[in-house]
Formats: structure tokens, C-alpha cells, sequence
């Protein structure tokens, strides 16, 4: 009774009169200004300040009274937040207790700071051993912090000790996360940027390693074990050691099933991104099929990681000759609710994807009856090379992309003298921009389609000039990492089997 006493006093004290949140009473009223805001927002009618201010005052954004209605929407936006449904199905035990401890370091403050120390020491006395459970060694560390201090004020000496050493054991643990957390951040800026060779990169990734292992074997925290995981995989990763790379995260599920309270499905939906890379390297259809069957409920309907997962669940596919399951998770996204508010660069990403199918389609004698009733949308090559940005050598991935399937377009069509005039500027953009160890692949496409176009597109010879580097190209080791450097969305090896094959029938 005592602490409901002290907390009953401060809202008696300061308790304000009317909260400002976005009350269902408020936004049901249609004519009601924060109605209006909220529900163009959500409803996407809304993209930018130019539009709201014009549909609701016929104005423009610098109007004070649109300033003002800015103004207030967001204050009750952010005060809304805190009284998110945590019981939801979409958060995991794990979550909800982040999110409850978080909160609770806020009622600490306004309890000690409002003289209601009893009520505080037994919130953050709460708030500690939820956070024990939970390994949050940040949240946990706050909580020792106040608890010493107020051990101190009270005069109590064997609690002061106590809080202390658990200080310095939190203090030591939040040190090792921070350290794995640079590691990691410091590997994934190498492996993304290219900054390092992929030998200099193996041997960071085993050091970071190893001196993970130690201190995930020394101290209790999931953050460790994340990263240690995490890290471990990486360095086989690196060295295109994908059997390798699945065991590492066969490991970290074992882990989680041992350690279920920090299993959530957010976290396993992650797990199985990574694990779809794998297979996309291994040309593993029939496990890939299986975890993606397994993994898509672990995503909510318009979550970003669910497009992200379908974007590997495609190339996969695609890299399998599985087309038709291509062509069905690409209109899974494609006509998504969400996809208008994908970024522009993910949008383009999957631009150029429906141009690689459509190629596809049209050249691989699939049966019209297995695609079913599957809705297509026409492909014009000329809009599609219009809707992409120009050339940019910090997109080197989606700029070989477009060159080469403008060219397979070209190609298609029959039109042999505008490939002729694009394959200087080709040649042009291999030698200048492809550089990379990564590139290899790209870089001898190109040198098979520059043949083939010195050789006047004649088959015969086209096909017998090109063998070597053909043979070259299955030796050289394909890589996806996620990010715009990575063109092939379909192999080279069957892109070219499609090129010989149009050769010989334009031959005819």
C-alpha cells in the first residue's frame, strides 16, 4: 500500500487533465483534422508535406495552420507509444519484455525524481530480474546503478557490496557485447563495401572468431552468442564455404531450442534469410523449397523482412530453373499492397528482375498451362530501360544487369546492329569499372558477348571462340550479398545456353 500511497501522490500533484493520444473517439470523427492526417498517412495518400497541406487546408506546408496540426499529430503519435498492445500476437516473450523494461526505466526516473523511492526500488528490483532473465545487460546495469545508490542512501552496507560487484560483472559483460558488436559492424562494412580481399577478409573473420568464442564461453549474454554466431558464419561465408556456413546456424537453432527464452519468430524468420543464401549458392532447390515453406508464416503479411525473404526465395528459384515458382513469388511481390512504398532502389531491384524473367519466360519452352492463371503484365524493354536511373559506377551490380539484358533483348528481337553499337560502350564500362575479384563472372559474360558480336553472331564459331572462358565461368565462384553490386540474377552458364540457342535459330 505504501508504494500505491507515493504513485497515487504524484498523479495528485501533476496528473494532467486531459491526455493528448490519438483516441479511437478521434479518429473515427471523419471530419476531424487528426483523423484526416492520420488516415491519409496510412492510407498512402499522403507522401509528403506538399500533398497533406494541399487535400487538407488547399495549401501549402509553411501555412501555419498546417505547421500547427504538424505539430500536435506528432506530439500524440509519439505519446500513443506508450500504450502499444504488447499482448499482440506479433510480440514475442522476448520483445515484450524489452519493451516493458525500457519502459520501466522510465517510471524509475519519474519516481525517484517525483520522491517516490520505495515504489522506484521496487520497479527496478522487478525490472533487474526480468532483465537477468533476458541477459539485457544495458537495462540490467541502469537498474544496479540506482539500486547501489539508494543502498547507499539508506545505509545499508552489505547491499552496497553486493550492487557493486554486480556492477563490475555488468560492466564487463556490456564491454565484451560492445567489442562483439564493433567486430561484427567492422567485418559486415568490409564484406559489403569490398574494402578488404576476401583472403584479408577470412583471416579478420577468424580472429573476430575465436576471440568471440572465448568470451561467449566466459560470460552469460544472448548478445554474445549472436554475434559469435553470427561472425562464425561469415568467416566460412567469405571463403564460399556454404555447407559450412549451414552447420554454423544449424548450431545457433540448437542453441535456441536449449536456450528458449530467447527463441522468437522474428529472430528464427532472420536465421532462415541467411540460411536461403546458403542454398541460393549451393543451387539447392528441395531444401530451400522446405525452409521457405516452413518460413513464411514467421512473417507478418506486410513486413519488410517478408519481401526481403522472398527476394532470396526468388533468386532461388530462378538460379534452379524452377521459373514458374519464380513467376509466382514474383507477382507475390509485384502486386503486394506494399510494394508502392518500397524504396525506389528496391523497386528498381525488381525491375530488373521481372525484365530477367520475362527473358526467361519467353526463351525456356516452358508449357503455357503450368504458369495457370497466373496474372502477367506486358514487358516493354524501351519503358523498362527508361524507368532505371542512367549508369553509375556505385551501382555496378544493376548497371551490368541493364546492359546485359538490353543486349539478350536485342538479341531476342534479331537486332544485330544496335548490340554492334553498344558493345563498345560495354567494353568500355568492363575495363573501367570491373575490378573486383567478385566481378570475374560479369567480366567474362561480357567477353562472350563482345565474341560473339566480332564473330558477326555466326553460331558456330561464336560457340567454339567462347568455350575456354565458358569453362572459365563454371571454375569462377558465384556471390550474393544482397546489395546492389550483385548482377546475376540468372546464371551466365544458362543465359548463354539461351544466346547459342537464338544464334542457331536466327542462323537458320
Amino acid at each position: 500500500m505504501k508504494n500505491l500511497i507515493e504513485i497515487a501522490g504524484i498523479l495528485t500533484r501533476n496528473r494532467l487533465k486531459k491526455i493528448e493520444v490519438l483516441t479511437n473517439t478521434v479518429l473515427n470523427k471523419k471530419g476531424h483534422m487528426l483523423s484526416r492526417m492520420y488516415n491519409g498517412i496510412i492510407n498512402k495518400q499522403f507522401s509528403s508535406d506538399k500533398d497533406a497541406a494541399r487535400s487538407l487546408y488547399n495549401t501549402h506546408p509553411s501555412d501555419g495552420r498546417y505547421t500547427r496540426l504538424k505539430s500536435e499529430f506528432k506530439k500524440r503519435l509519439l505519446n500513443n507509444l506508450y500504450y502499444l498492445d504488447i499482448n499482440a500476437p506479433s510480440f514475442s516473450n522476448y520483445n515484450r519484455a524489452l519493451h516493458t523494461c525500457h519502459k520501466n526505466l522510465t517510471l524509475i526516473r519519474i519516481l525517484a525524481t517525483n520522491s517516490a523511492r520505495n515504489a522506484a526500488v521496487d520497479l527496478a528490483i522487478q525490472t533487474l530480474n526480468q532483465a537477468q532473465k533476458y541477459t539485457f545487460t544495458d537495462v540490467a546495469l541502469i537498474c544496479v546503478r540506482f539500486l547501489k545508490d539508494n543502498a547507499a542512501i539508506t545505509g545499508n552496507i552489505k547491499l552496497l557490496k553486493y550492487y557493486r560487484a554486480l556492477i563490475k560483472k555488468y560492466q564487463e559483460i556490456l564491454n565484451a557485447e560492445m567489442q562483439a558488436e564493433d567486430w561484427y559492424q567492422d567485418l559486415i562494412i568490409h564484406y559489403t563495401n569490398s574494402i578488404s580481399t576476401k583472403s584479408e577478409l577470412g583471416s579478420l573473420a577468424d580472429n573476430y572468431k575465436d576471440k568471440l568464442k572465448k568470451l561467449a564461453g566466459t560470460y552469460h549474454s544472448y548478445t554474445l552468442q549472436y554475434f559469435m554466431y553470427r561472425i562464425w558464419a561469415l568467416s566460412h561465408e567469405i571463403k564460399g564455404s556454404y555447407h559450412s556456413t549451414l552447420k554454423v546456424y544449424r548450431q545457433f537453432e540448437e542453441y535456441l531450442d536449449k536456450h528458449p527464452v530467447f527463441k522468437r519468430k522474428s529472430l528464427t524468420g532472420k536465421i532462415n534469410i541467411y540460411k536461403m543464401n546458403c542454398f541460393i549458392h549451393l543451387n539447392d532447390f528441395k531444401n530451400g523449397e522446405l525452409t521457405a515453406i516452413s518460413s513464411i508464416k514467421l512473417f507478418e503479411k506486410n513486413n519488410i523482412n517478408r519481401y526481403a525473404f522472398l527476394e532470396y526465395y526468388f533468386l532461388l528459384a530462378m538460379r534452379t530453373g524452377k521459373y514458374v515458382k519464380a513467376k509466382e513469388i514474383f507477382n507475390e511481390v509485384i502486386y503486394s499492397s506494399k510494394f508502392p512504398a518500397f524504396s525506389e532502389d528496391r523497386k528498381e531491384k525488381w525491375r530488373i528482375y521481372e525484365a530477367y524473367l520475362n527473358f526467361i519466360l519467353a526463351n525456356a519452352n516452358i508449357d503455357p498451362d503450368l504458369l495457370g492463371r497466373q496474372r502477367t503484365r506486358r514487358f516493354n524493354i524501351l519503358k523498362f530501360l527508361n524507368e532505371v536511373p542512367n549508369l553509375s559506377k556505385d551501382k555496378r551490380g544493376y548497371n551490368i544487369a541493364i546492359l546485359i539484358i538490353h543486349i539478350l533483348f536485342m538479341l531476342q528481337q534479331g537486332n544485330h546492329n544496335a548490340i554492334i553499337d553498344r558493345t563498345t560502350a560495354l567494353q568500355v564500362y568492363r575495363n573501367r569499372y570491373l575490378k573486383r575479384e567478385e566481378d570475374i563472372r560479369s567480366k567474362l559474360f561480357i567477353k562472350m558477348i563482345l565474341i560473339m558480336d566480332k564473330e558477326f553472331f555466326e553460331h558456330e564459331k561464336t560457340k567454339q571462340k567462347t568455350e575456354k572462358y565458358l569453362d572459365q565461368l563454371a571454375k569462377a565462384r558465384y556471390t550474393y550479398e544482397g546489395s546492389p553490386m550483385d548482377a546475376e540474377v540468372v546464371p551466365y552458364e544458362t543465359l548463354w545456353s539461351m544466346v547459342l540457342k537464338i544464334l542457331k535459330e536466327q542462323g537458320q
